[in-house]
């Protein structure tokens, strides 16, 4: 893979030698699309440029042009880029990463600066689309979870990823000097010992003090419905359908008109209630964590109702508030969603014994086995 390496010799400053202990050494990390493993279950590249994209157009976040932040790139600007040079933020093959390292014979720790974009035209032209200070995008970076599959822990954030740094790297520059040029006599070598640098430092039996422990974890997207005729779920559903049908301004806020002007003259008729929850397993016990409910009458849904708004509603079950019936899980329902997996609805008993009795990150090989 050539690499080309004239923005960054320019701006990116060296302090002091190589040696087995050191303190703040400038390091400068490329992470490649191709080089992500499947094992990781997302592609940490595909996955953050698109998140940063989203926040660019947002207007939450900008760009600078260089480390020594000069003038500001905004999302307009960057548009004209990717027209210009006819690629897409969201398709580049890398990006990187200026950090500072500590290490000893023990632990690590490290600070991350902020990201580089960059890519190269067909005729081999270099494209610099910014930098990105680290502090402007932590917090987004905290409140975001990667897209994952049926297997992995939802709780699993990208400053999590970075912190953990749980994804496929390579060492361009580390303290005063190239680790990885694109006129390297030796590039094997280089590379080599790029890896022993990095390895050295994170990954091996040395403590990465800035790591940060990834709850097992799972969102899941469930229904009750009405033609189950299970007692404890049908209480549930009373509940909202009494709910609503008591007070019309909610019916009509959260329903739409549709619905309003379907049961204007008539009882409100529910006919199932879809729940999205994050589900936490520590030690063996699972506790759910309630983000919101859809209700929904024959095909139309509501619009979903937040935690927050559900504990202002104040809907009860005998007293008992809603999220904490939900909790109890003593009623009939159906899996739809595990993270960003589709379940068949059909195999949810097959699904709640594994996640009663299985290793959650295979949930898929005990349906299996069983």
């Amino acid at each position: 893979m050539k690499i080309r390496l004239s923005i960054f010799i320019l701006l990116f400053i060296f302090t002091s030698s190589v040696a087995l202990s050191y303190n703040n050494a400038r390091a400068l990390l490329m992470v490649n699309k191709k080089a992500q493993p499947d094992s990781l279950d997302y592609n940490i590249v595909e996955s953050f440029t698109k998140l940063i994209y989203s926040k660019l157009k947002e207007e939450k976040i900008f760009l600078w042009d260089s480390p020594r932040k000069e003038s500001k790139i905004n999302f307009l600007t960057l548009q004209n880029f990717e027209k210009t040079y006819n690629y897409r933020f969201e398709d580049l093959d890398n990006f990187f990463i200026y950090e500072s390292w500590s290490s000893n014979s023990k632990k690590s720790e490290f600070k991350i600066h902020g990201f580089s974009f960059t890519s190269e035209t067909k005729n081999g032209k270099e494209i610099n689309y910014g930098y990105l200070e680290f502090s402007v995008v932590s917090d987004y970076l905290k409140s975001n979870y990667l897209n994952t599959s049926i297997e992995s822990n939802y709780l699993n954030s990208y400053f999590a990823v970075f912190m953990n740094k749980a994804f496929n790297f390579d060492i361009l520059f580390f303290k005063n000097k190239p680790i990885l040029s694109a006129n390297s006599k030796h590039p094997e070598k280089d590379y080599r010992k790029g890896l022993r640098i990095r390895d050295k430092a994170f990954f091996s039996a040395k403590k990465n003090m800035n790591a940060i422990e990834v709850k097992t974890s799972k969102l899941l997207y469930f229904k009750l419905i009405t033609n189950d005729y299970d007692s404890a779920g049908m209480l549930i559903l009373s509940a909202i359908e009494d709910y609503f049908d008591l007070h019309r301004r909610e019916l009509i806020e959260y329903g739409g008109k549709s619905i309003f002007n379907s049961f204007r003259d008539s009882p409100f008729i529910l006919t199932g209630c879809k729940v999205k929850e994050i589900w936490i397993k520590e030690e063996g016990r699972v506790s759910y964590k309630l983000l919101e409910i859809v209700p929904y009458s024959f095909s139309i849904d509501f619009k979903p109702i937040n935690f927050v708004d559900l504990i202002e509603l104040g809907i009860n079950v005998k007293g008992v508030p809603l999220d904490k019936c939900l909790a109890i899980k003593n009623f009939k329902y159906h899996i739809i969603k595990i993270n960003t997996a589709k379940i068949d609805s059909d195999l949810t008993p097959s699904y709640i014994e594994a996640l009663k009795n299985a290793e959650w990150n295979e949930l898929k090989k005990y349906i299996e086995m069983n």
